[in-house]
């Protein structure tokens, strides 16, 4: 009986060994990989790194402990007491750490304000307050001076604080279980039960760290699965903008606009050849900048776009000539914007305000203007006017041109639209643009 129970100790500690080590070397090369994965969100980014960070700690305490077992005296015994201190505190905090991410991932942004999220703290708290009144009790465990470890006549009220941490975890997942998509809901369960399932085991049977074990196998559930989603949202992404800058493009470049410029090109390839040439150079210049936006998905210089504008202006005014009046006010042009925001809201104004009135002619204005950290662009018109901004005459140009406009210059810029209109009194189109707070 003394021989096995001595091979089934050498079992229980090479296993141990063996979790350790995987522990630790795991979750260093998830942090590495962490560091080059650039489609994830800066927040889940730093989730992942305090969630790896203390399962590489909570299994270098396993390893150190492991490594130090059977060695006598009281240099010894002082690191296994530091070693399980510490591993008791570590893997409580992942799971605290986890409900935080959980209520993120949800969509509670301020996730440290939410009473859950509070209550799980409060729970670690008494589970750190009584790991302290352990190391001069030894009511939960202790190690003497010898470096044996033993629980204690109260070890079962140890496991729980974490085991309510833990419910709480799956309370809160089915709770919210309609903001998360299905590989969340995978990953927020596992981390859930199977260190809840360990804790359980382990809490009856004196064996294997299951605990460990379950915390590192759910910690690389968690992030398989939340990697894998973040990938996919990331593919969806690129897909829809592509589909935006496509849009954006094919309300840009429409089939009337480019016949109208090449029959004025024709006409005056035979009427006035200099001024054909120069027509023809708008016409190259307007095209380039369309087709470079396809693979331009940040910000781009304001005197870049507004020699887009010009181009289309120019080509605009040969074919109107002065039925079309320009006017630029333009004190501030310091500041950056996405591609493709100012000509459609220029083309707007030209075909649905200023070519509606009845004498089919007006003044389109740029203008600019710094309010604190913030520029308004405004392009207005001195036509008709509507009453409200969905009443425009074809839906199916502008509503989509001014659609993608908010929409590029919310995601890229964080900066919004707003229509200005009224009967008799023309058209306003103000962008908001934000300036970085250490803009000159």
């Amino acid at each position: 009986m003394k021989e096995r129970s001595v091979v089934e100790l050498a079992i229980k500690r090479y296993a141990d060994l063996i979790i350790a080590t995987s522990g630790v070397t795991l979750s260093l090369i998830c942090l590495i990989r962490l560091a080059h994965l650039s489609y994830l969100e800066k927040k889940v980014r730093g989730f992942f790194f305090a969630i790896f960070g203390m399962v590489n700690g909570y299994s270098m305490c396993i390893l150190v402990r492991e490594l130090i077992r059977g060695e006598t005296g009281p240099g010894f015994a002082a690191v296994s007491r530091v070693a399980f201190f510490f591993q008791a505190l570590l893997s409580s905090l992942l799971a605290v750490m986890v409900i935080g991410f959980l209520l993120y991932q949800s969509g509670e942004k301020d996730y440290f304000r939410s009473p859950v999220f509070r209550a799980a703290v409060f729970l670690w708290l008494i589970y750190f307050i009584l790991q302290i009144y352990t190391q001069f009790t030894g009511s939960l465990y202790s190690v003497d001076h010898l470096n044996r470890y033993a629980r204690g006549p109260h070890f079962r009220m140890q496991m729980i604080p974490p085991i309510l941490i833990m419910l709480l975890n799956l309370v809160t997942l089915w709770r919210r279980r309609g903001n998360l998509s299905r590989n969340q809901r995978i990953a927020f369960s596992c981390y859930a039960l199977i260190p809840l399932s360990g804790m359980l085991i382990q809490s009856v049977f004196f064996g294997v760290n299951l605990i460990a074990l379950g915390t590192v196998v759910a910690a690389l559930i968690l992030y398989n699965q939340i990697v894998t989603d973040q990938k996919e949202r990331f593919i969806r992404n690129m897909e829809e903008n592509a589909r935006l800058k496509m849009d954006v493009l094919l309300a840009q470049i429409q089939p009337h606009f480019l016949f109208n410029s090449l029959t004025t090109i024709q006409f005056l390839c035979r009427k006035d050849p200099e001024k054909a040439a120069e027509a023809v150079g708008n016409f190259t210049d307007y095209l380039r900048h369309n087709m470079d936006s396809l693979t331009i998905d940040k910000p781009i210089p304001f005197r870049e776009e507004l020699r887009h504008v010009q181009s289309y202006l120019a080509l605009q005014k040969i074919r109107f000539g002065e039925e079309l009046q320009i006017r630029y006010d333009l004190p501030y042009m310091d500041f950056s914007l996405p591609t493709l925001t100012v000509q459609p809201l220029v083309e707007n104004a030209v075909c649905y305000g200023i070519r509606r009135n009845e004498d089919s002619s007006g003044t389109v204005t740029l203008a600019s203007r710094r309010c604190g950290n913030v520029v308004e662009l405004t392009v207005s018109d001195d036509g008709p006017g509507f009453e409200r901004e969905n009443r425009v005459e074809d839906p199916s140009k502008s509503h989509t041109g001014i659609r993608n406009v908010r929409e590029r210059i919310r995601r890229i810029s964080g900066g919004d639209l707003v229509i200005e209109s009224a009967p008799g009194r023309g058209t306003r189109a103000v962008l908001r643009i934000p300036l970085s707070p250490d803009q000159p």
